[in-house]
């Protein structure tokens, strides 16, 4: 089975502009897309990569995906490691992946620090799950200065109440306060875009209407019980690999646990090449404690 971008995430993908924000409600393959956003930029030699999000597992993931997408695309890597960076008051830990070109990808857990200093000409800094990020007010000042010299911002979120300042950028940004550009994605029109046909090709179900309408309502269900107090959010993890090569026959990551093989041609497309590329983001995202209200 071959992989393709879904069109809501070719076009986030092909974003370019200095400040792009997506509201987006859950499980619709987002991360997933800005790993393979962020092993392209970074493997072309444009810039580094800063990824933060709002808890280990999460930065944890991010760059397991990209650690796939780096075999499966066959993209020279030197290698993959953590270290952690010394923030006053804790140690936060960074994840680090070399790319051949000379550029890297790093991904963390959220502190302004993380992004301090940093932002040169193509240079990415990612907030995932901003709206859930602690201090996301210091943090996205932080990001925003990437853009003085070149570099670009990337935001991601579900929602998380309507005071919170992810909102107020939202509406900063509607309201042409703050220059960006805006995507939106509901479950139902990730949908309608092919991502439980993506799913069921992937898993084996049935690919009918009545077995789409199943599979929302049970995902929309599953929100719903996150309302309660005492739900928690969990994400299965698989081990980091130790080791990235540029000669990699096939994907190590979940896409071969799903019977993905590596395409053998791109798409052509005017920002950025897309593979082939079936595979939704289903296995790696996970719930998080809020309830979104993109649903």
């Amino acid at each position: 089975m071959t992989r393709t971008l879904l069109p809501y995430q070719t076009a986030w993908v092909r974003d370019p502009t200095p400040l792009a924000v997506i509201e987006k409600s859950r499980r619709i393959g987002i991360s997933w897309a800005e790993a393979y956003h962020a092993v392209m930029h970074a493997g072309d030699g444009r810039g580094d990569i800063y990824y933060q999000s709002y808890d280990k597992d999460m930065t944890r993931g991010f760059i397991e995906d990209c650690a796939d997408w780096v075999e499966h695309l066959n993209i020279s890597a030197e290698a993959m490691g953590e270290s952690f960076l010394d923030n006053e008051a804790r140690d936060i830990q960074v994840f680090r992946i070399n790319m051949g070109s000379g550029k890297k990808i790093l991904a963390m857990t959220s502190s302004p620090r993380g992004f301090r200093s940093k932002g040169r000409p193509g240079d990415v800094a990612v907030i995932d799950e901003a709206a859930f990020v602690d201090d996301i007010d210091e943090v996205l000042k932080a990001a925003l200065a990437f853009n003085t010299w070149g570099g670009r911002v990337r935001v991601i979120s579900t929602h998380n109440g309507e005071a919170n300042p992810f909102n107020a950028l939202l509406r900063d940004i509607r309201e042409g306060r703050q220059p960006g550009t805006l995507h939106r994605v509901t479950l139902r029109e990730a949908v309608g875009q092919g991502l439980y046909s993506r799913i069921a090709a992937i898993t084996g179900q049935s690919d009918t209407t009545d077995a789409a309408h199943a599979w929302e309502a049970a995902i929309r269900a599953q929100i719903e019980a996150l309302r309660q107090p005492s739900q928690r959010s969990a994400r299965s993890m698989k081990s980091v690999p130790s080791k990235l090569t540029s000669d990699s026959s096939k994907s190590k990551g979940w896409g071969s646990s799903l019977g993905l093989h590596a395409a053998e041609q791109w798409a052509d497309l005017s920002v950025a090449r897309v593979p082939s590329m079936d595979g939704a983001d289903v296995v790696h995202h996970h719930f998080v404690k809020k309830i979104p209200t993109l649903c």
